[in-house]
């Protein structure tokens, strides 16, 4: 009798596991692939902390980021807000010995603020949400070189983040889509409203 009782709790639990790989979790199976699917329009932000003349124009670095991103069919907002998601570009770097040769780091990151719920906060205006940012690193670099082709070799390697972020998000949503139908659906009609 045991042995039929045990039997039948693991033919259960089999059944159960079996049930729980069939129908995917969105949190658990989705991971950072659920965030960055649906992403498709943002703020750009440049955070120039280049001296010595290394970067002369930080605002081509913005106008590089939006004109690839547009390229790949991406929108673009003015100025960045609570619920926008941002790109953000920092650049730091100077001439190490004030001759002609520069070091510039440049990084970009995705700022994807999520609305959460925080333990025991009821009390505020907003009930018990907050928005989180989450920081998602695109990629970063370290250029050397003459201070003359900086300007130029920084402005690419910005394009070639902006080609890393489409891939990513292009990967991302392959992935979702496919777990998620759903959410496909949604997306795609809220595209449609937003037109």
């Amino acid at each position: 009798m045991n042995g039929k009782i045990i039997i039948a709790i693991l033919w259960l639990t089999i059944g159960s596991i079996s049930f729980a790989q069939e129908s995917p979790s969105f949190w658990l199976d989705g991971g950072i692939d659920a965030l960055l699917a649906t992403r498709d329009s943002f703020a750009i932000t440049v955070y120039d902390e280049v001296i010595d003349g290394c970067l002369p124009k930080p605002v081509r670095l913005k106008e590089k980021m939006e004109k690839s991103l547009r390229k790949y069919g991406f929108g673009i907002q003015k100025e960045p807000g609570p619920n926008t998601n941002t790109i953000a570009i920092q650049a730091i770097g100077n001439r190490p010995k004030k001759n002609e040769f520069c070091a510039v780091h440049i990084a970009t990151t995705l700022v994807i603020n999520s609305a959460v719920s925080v333990p025991f906060a009821d009390n505020l205006p907003t009930g018990n949400k907050t928005l989180v940012p989450f920081l998602y690193p695109i990629r970063n670099a370290l250029i050397t070189g003459n201070r003359a082709s900086m300007q130029k070799r920084l402005t690419e390697q910005v394009a070639e983040f902006a080609d890393k972020l489409y891939l990513d998000i292009s990967i991302a949503k392959d992935d979702i889509f496919l777990k998620f139908p759903s959410i496909r659906d949604e997306y795609l009609q809220s595209k449609k409203q937003r037109q």
